[in-house]
């Protein structure tokens, strides 16, 4: 039973992937780049799912999304293709 609960959580950009990108890079848009649906998150900056990997968890992201690609880097991600 361990996790985390937010009952008031707010985001810096009402647009999916810039805000994805602003929760995973902990940076405000124009630092990390994400601006719109289409723009990829350069996988050089730091991120909390490769902190967490670094510390020992799995990490991995659920459904089909420009940040699983960009992401990719030893993370699973439901679009992954395994054979």
């Amino acid at each position: 039973n361990e996790g985390v609960r937010s009952d008031a959580t707010y985001v810096t950009n009402s647009i999916c992937t810039p805000s994805r990108a602003a929760i995973l890079t902990g940076t405000h848009n124009h630092v990390n780049g994400v601006t719109t649906l289409s723009t990829h998150i350069d996988n050089r900056l730091p991120n909390v799912a490769k902190a967490l990997k670094a510390g020992g968890y799995v990490t991995a992201i659920f459904g089909c999304s420009i940040e699983a690609n960009a992401l990719h880097g030893g993370h699973l991600s439901f679009c992954d293709k395994k054979s």
